[in-house]
């Protein structure tokens, strides 16, 4: 259990302080820079040397120095954004911030007396994983919502159904822990 705990808590928090940190560094942006384009590289790419374990330093990939060996590093199109999203999924609800406010809260809460008990009881990893997944970006949105009164999404990809979707980090794993929970649900 105390391993679950921490690790649950760590990827959670984990989250939590990328997306708020990325927020607000959107935020302190002047918003005439918004939208740009940027490549990052790909995850596919990996972080790990492919003749051994020596990790790659993030930073050399970003700067284009990549160690021998690897000639180059597929890159992923993204557009940077400023939007304020002031209501829920792609601003339904915007105009009512209390009703917003409190459906988020609201849902964060119901989802941790469904899902949090699972800490103390034996679960897949997958299914914790989906669960920090989950409430760290539910609780990156859910502080936006009550510190700011929006939600601040920053990013969107070139992909034809939601290429006109602005998400952020929170949004992902948000989706990605639901992906987790359901993969789980339905191969185990």
């Amino acid at each position: 259990m105390k391993h679950t705990l921490i690790g649950f808590l760590a990827l959670s928090g984990g989250i939590f302080a990328l997306d708020q940190s990325i927020k607000n560094r959107i935020e302190q942006t002047p918003p005439a820079q918004f939208p740009r384009k940027v490549e990052y590289p790909a995850a596919s790419c990996g972080i790990f040397h492919p003749r051994g374990s020596r990790q790659i330093s993030v930073q050399a990939r970003l700067l284009g120095s990549l160690p021998a060996g690897i000639n180059h590093c597929e890159k992923i199109p993204v557009t940077l954004h400023r939007s304020h999203n002031q209501g829920v999924f792609m601003n339904m609800l915007e105009g009512h911030p209390k009703a917003v406010a409190g459906l988020s809260s609201g849902a964060l809460g119901l989802f941790s007396l469904a899902y949090l008990p699972a800490l103390w009881k034996k679960c897949s990893a997958l299914y914790m994983a989906g669960a920090a997944l989950i409430t760290g970006g539910a609780l990156s949105n859910v502080y936006d919502h009550l510190k700011r009164g929006y939600v601040i999404d920053y990013f969107s990809l070139p992909i034809k159904p939601i290429r006109h979707v602005i998400f952020n980090i929170g949004d992902f794993s948000i989706f990605a822990g639901l992906f987790a929970f359901l993969w789980d649900q339905i191969h185990c």
